[in-house]
């Protein structure tokens, strides 16, 4: 069985300051808007660059949120992605420690076609927050 893999790249920017949190987020163009299904599995993976002033090490997590074209959650959400170098694993992350999160998803033959939406976000260390990146993708 053959499976195409793909990479959508997304950049996220995280600003902690002890008074407030004022988080920033870039986007960079993401590579994967939309995906045909086919008779196998297909593989898509996600990588995302979180930077954090205070260090990689203040990052907690970066995860996301996914929903069905008919707007209901995905029954995962949410998702963690991973900076833990395990190319061959569920991440497909290239390197540990690295700031760059990453994450394949399946989608089998029988996912449900129709435009997906994906809500990216961290959290770090003391439990703040950032803002949310939301990325649209549409089987086809």
């Amino acid at each position: 069985m053959i499976n195409q893999t793909f990479q959508a790249t997304k950049f996220i920017l995280v600003s902690i300051f002890t008074v407030e949190i004022v988080l920033q987020l870039f986007q960079t163009l993401l590579l994967l808007n939309s995906v045909f299904l086919q008779t196998q599995v297909v593989l898509i993976k996600i990588t995302l660059k979180a930077i954090d002033p205070d260090g990689n090490n203040d990052i907690k997590s970066v995860q996301f949120n996914s929903y069905k074209p008919d707007g209901s959650p995905s029954s995962g959400n949410p998702f963690r992605m991973y900076d833990d170098g395990n190319t061959s694993g569920v991440s497909g992350d290239e390197k540990a420690g690295d700031g760059i999160y990453s994450i394949i998803i399946q989608l089998p033959p029988n996912t449900q076609k129709g435009r997906y939406k994906f809500e990216f976000f961290a959290i770090d260390r003391a439990g703040a927050l950032s803002n949310f990146i939301t990325h649209f993708i549409t089987v086809l």
